[in-house]
């Protein structure tokens, strides 16, 4: 088995949310690893296991205020965390994974398409969703005459290279 690790200089999450005034845009380096079995890490049907994992202290906006904000609501040592539990389909060069991403406490099943592209350095996989923040339990921020959608868009690019071979 072979484990790969985000090379978080290469990797960026990223969170759109749109607001009565403009679009809200939050990136941080994620965190993260890759399981597979078999010598083809960019075929998620060798994929045994993956989590990604961003601080939310992490993320920035540009906006202190939006930053300040949402660091209250969620709080400085909350984290999302992004487990991967089964690939449901491949096809055209995508794969439906299915997963759960832990957030405020709470866990919530999500499905979502991911491209894999081998490297020369290990793999890259990319993909996105939109989820409803109050599916955490979380109201979405309201900032003087700044009201935020609930619905935001999530984008993962990671970059994940060769760490540690694991043997069974």
């Amino acid at each position: 088995m072979q484990r790969y690790d985000i090379d978080r200089a290469r990797s960026r999450f990223v969170i759109e949310a749109a607001s009565s005034l403009h679009p809200i845009v939050a990136t941080a380096s994620p965190a993260g690893r890759l399981e597979t079995v078999g010598g083809d890490p960019a075929d998620p049907s060798t994929w045994t296991a993956a989590s990604v994992t961003v601080a939310i202290g992490d993320l920035r906006t540009g906006n202190p205020l939006v930053d300040r904000e949402t660091r209250r609501r969620a709080g400085t040592d909350e984290t999302i965390t992004a487990t991967f539990e089964r690939v449901v389909d491949v096809h055209d060069g995508r794969a439906t994974l299915e997963g759960t991403i832990r957030f405020h406490g709470r866990d919530v099943l999500v499905e979502g398409d991911v491209t894999a592209t081998e490297t020369p350095a290990g793999v890259r996989i990319v993909g996105s969703g939109t989820f409803d923040v109050r599916w955490w339990g979380m109201e979405p921020p309201k900032l003087l005459m700044l009201r935020v959608e609930p619905e935001v868009t999530v984008t993962l690019e990671a970059a994940f290279v060769p760490g540690v071979q694991i043997s069974t």
